[in-house]
């Protein structure tokens, strides 16, 4: 099995997501159902959380990219926890999020092994959901 191949699979088990295999993109993604609206009157609604990786390199590194939505409540937590998470942030990251109604999509991008990368993400979404 080729490297880019083996990291794949890694990446795919890490997040426990389904993978859509490329040629040079992997992706990959699952769904959350989040309440949207107020106590009173809120209703469940879809997002797909997609974590891709391309352009994999020799040395293990590639081109990381994360959409994920979060609950405007649930987002400063998912912050602490990925910035204080024992494996620090790399130096070549990004990060920006979009805020609707009461959904925040927050947009990560990173060069690392997509390992790491995928292990930090499912780290901090264990840590947030428990």
């Amino acid at each position: 099995m080729k490297p880019i191949e083996t990291a794949a699979r890694q990446v795919g088990h890490l997040l426990d997501m389904e993978q859509e295999s490329g040629v040079e993109k992997y992706r990959f993604s699952k769904q959350r159902t989040i309440e949207i609206g107020e106590e009173d009157v809120a209703y469940p609604r879809l997002f797909d959380l997609s974590v891709s990786f391309e352009r994999y390199q020799n040395n293990g590194l590639a081109r990381n990219r994360a959409e994920l939505y979060l609950r405007k409540e649930e987002y400063e937590k998912f912050l602490f926890l990925l910035i204080r998470h024992k494996h620090s942030l790399p130096t070549d990251y990004r990060q920006w999020q979009e805020e609707k109604a009461s959904v925040v999509c927050m947009h990560l991008e990173a060069i690392e092994p997509p390992e790491f990368f995928a292990a930090r993400l499912a780290e901090t979404f264990q840590g947030f959901t428990d």
